[in-house]
């Protein structure tokens, strides 16, 4: 016979044994209420990592997505003129600008004592600009600048220059060797200086006393001479005759040298020029552009800024834009105030190099300070004068080709390892290498001539980049 379960052993037959009853009372409700929290945590975590697996962030998604397909850009092939130009800033000044220091001869303290011409004031040749302890500084024409004083027997080209300069002014020298500072030059320059009110100085400090002791000899030595003239007349005939001669010559010879020492000392009292008393400009109406004193101040450097001569554009190159940059080449100077464009040729570009304090470039940056070569601008009609110290854009047509070529852009060639350029034409959705000789560059472009053999038309498109995006 099978074994007998007992009832309440186990419940049903073929069902799991279940738990023993808990006890009653608190301790078996707090236990229950511990199993419930627990089952609940085990079914909300459960539940959140469904959902995770499920629900994704929007930058999730955008990260997980494919690279879009690549697209190419291109350019067209043009035939033209292809010109390379220089573009950089500069400023519209006078062909000519004169910083003037005035020293008083001799020196001493320099006392500003007049400023006839304000700033922004017309210069009149002939005419002090400024006055420094009682001594004049004359604006006078020419182009020569002023490096020495200049007195009787001085010669060269700037003694001619004042010759000329004051010859324009009604003073003329005539009777003097051109170049050559003698006395009709002297009496030129001492009737000049007081047209205007100023004694000139001697050319030497003691050249007066000098003058007056010479005189003073010269008439001391005539009277010996016709005292020795009338002994030997009256000697005539007689044993003392001869002596009486000799006086006489004696007498006369002295006399020759006195009047020589004479001229010595007239020269020596005759009209000069002193360097800081004259400035030449090359044009007039010239203008005076800035004052940097009061009366009765101290000259502590340049005291006055003057401009003369018709305005140009003038600007810094750098030593790789020296080399495209030739005198005559055609320009433009560009007004960054109102926009207007005056044509403009390349006058002259220095050989001497100039540390500046930088360039200018085209999208108004600098460089730091370097080597560079001054060029100015000649403007095909005048400029307004009241753009005077305007900053000014400037283009210069450093090259052009003969006749229209084949250009494309500078990023659309590149180079094989077998060192050959190439283009990559698009041609019925296909992209096609096509072997290139390149020539000039200029503004970004380059001329092309597609080697034997290959065709590279007008008007086709070649690639210059590459772009990740929808075609």
């Amino acid at each position: 016979m099978g074994a007998i379960e007992e009832p309440g052993a186990g419940g049903a037959p073929g069902a799991p044994p279940t738990e023993p009853d808990e006890p009653a009372g608190p301790t078996g409700r707090r236990r229950r209420v511990l199993l419930y929290a627990v089952a609940t945590a085990v079914l909300v975590s459960a539940a959140g990592v469904g959902a995770g697996a499920v629900i994704r962030s929007s930058a999730q998604v955008a990260a997980e997505q494919p690279p879009p397909p690549a697209d190419v850009l291109t350019a067209a092939v043009e035939r033209r003129v292809l010109v390379d130009s220089v573009v950089l800033r500069g400023q519209v000044t006078a062909v000519q600008t004169v910083v003037v220091t005035p020293v008083p001869p001799g020196g001493g303290r320099a006392v500003i004592t007049r400023l006839p011409v304000p700033a922004g004031g017309s210069v009149e040749p002939g005419r002090p600009i400024a006055e420094v302890s009682g001594r004049p500084v004359f604006a006078l024409p020419g182009e020569l600048p002023v490096y020495r004083d200049l007195r009787p027997g001085t010669t060269g080209p700037d003694v001619k220059q004042l010759q000329q300069a004051l010859e324009t002014l009604g003073f003329t020298s005539a009777g003097d060797a051109p170049g050559t500072y003698g006395p009709k030059t002297a009496a030129a320059v001492k009737s000049f200086y007081t047209s205007q009110g100023y004694d000139p100085l001697p050319a030497q400090p003691d050249g007066p006393a000098r003058v007056a002791a010479a005189e003073d000899a010269v008439t001391a030595g005539q009277r010996a001479v016709e005292d020795a003239r009338d002994a030997r007349r009256a000697a005539a005939g007689t044993s003392g005759s001869t002596a009486a001669r000799r006086k006489e010559t004696r007498a006369t010879e002295d006399l020759t040298k006195l009047r020589q020492r004479l001229t010595e000392a007239q020269d020596a009292a005759a009209a000069m020029v002193p360097a800081t008393e004259v400035v030449y400009l090359t044009g007039f109406p010239a203008r005076v552009d800035a004052v940097a004193g009061r009366i009765g101040g101290d000259v502590t450097g340049g005291l006055l800024t003057v401009s003369a001569g018709a305005l140009v554009a003038k600007a810094t190159l750098t030593p790789a834009q020296k080399r495209l940059v030739q005198v005559g080449q055609t320009a433009s100077i560009v007004s960054e105030q109102n926009g207007l464009t005056t044509t403009a040729t390349v006058a002259s570009v220095s050989d001497g190099q100039l540390t500046g304090p930088g360039t200018g470039t085209a999208d108004g940056g600098g460089t730091g300070p370097q080597t560079a070569f001054q060029m100015v601008l000649q403007p095909g009609r005048p400029l307004d004068p009241g753009s005077l110290g305007e900053e000014v854009r400037l283009t210069v047509q450093a090259a052009a080709s003969t006749e229209p070529v084949l250009v494309v852009p500078v990023s659309a060639v590149a180079s094989t390892p077998d060192g050959k350029t190439q283009v990559t034409v698009v041609r019925d959705g296909r992209r096609e290498q096509v072997e290139v000789v390149c020539g000039m560059t200029g503004g970004g472009s380059v001329e092309v001539r597609p080697v034997e053999g290959a065709v590279l038309a007008d008007g086709e498109q070649v690639v210059v980049g590459v772009r990740n995006g929808p075609a």
